[in-house]
């Protein structure tokens, strides 16, 4: 069970609703799944996943990240150090990998069921990361950008995922984005239509707020 408070706790950049939502779907994965996850500051996220992973049908979390410094946190050492405290609780099923997302992928040969892309939000390496982790990601497995609704994050994603035809149900919660890589290709026409349908919700939701 995903104990909000104590994620509340932890520092970094993710709302309740979306703490939920990496929660149940990591906790919904197929037996002994692998998570890549871009992007992991000081656990939050991580924490959120691997408790899913515990809860549902265990798995491995790769935490992906330099751990070079944000703002507001001065050297490389305090962030790791504060990310590996945040872990422990999970240290059996958290892989730490201090690497930067283009570096990890080279490593990774397994695949992955579900890829949770939070790193460098400018828009080329949004793009680089969607097409490095969409290719490792099994027929099946669920792709998530953080902060979608931001100008850079969004011009990722429109410039290398809505065009890719072996996506589908695209959806948003709150500032997540995510698709599922199917199990097989649709014909051309069923993704286009699929494509305009989710943006014109995307139009709505925004003419609302």
């Amino acid at each position: 069970m995903l104990a909000l408070f104590e994620i509340r706790s932890i520092p970094g950049w993710l709302a309740d609703d979306e703490a939920r939502s990496l929660y149940d779907i990591a906790r919904q994965l197929p037996d002994n799944a692998t998570i890549a996850e871009i992007g992991s500051f000081a656990g939050k996220s991580t924490v959120c996943l691997a408790q899913g992973l515990k809860d549902g049908k265990k798995g491995t979390v790769l935490a992906i990240d330099p751990h070079e410094g944000h703002d507001g946190w001065q050297t490389t050492k305090n962030v790791y150090k504060l990310f590996l405290k945040n872990a422990e609780k999970f240290k059996s099923s958290i892989v730490p990998i201090k690497k930067t997302s283009a570096e990890a992928a080279k490593k990774v040969k397994q695949p992955i069921m579900l890829a949770f892309i939070d790193g460098n939000h400018h828009t080329e390496y949004v793009v680089e990361d969607i097409n490095l982790w969409s290719a490792k990601l099994a027929p099946g497995g669920i792709l998530i950008l953080h902060d979608c609704l931001d100008a850079s994050v969004w011009n990722g994603i429109q410039t290398a995922l809505l065009h890719k035809t072996e996506f589908s149900r695209f959806r948003v919660r709150n500032t997540l984005f995510i698709a599922t890589k199917k199990k097989r290709i649709m014909p051309e026409w069923t993704w286009r239509y699929q494509r305009i349908l989710y943006l014109l919700r995307r139009a709505l939701w925004r003419m609302r707020q």
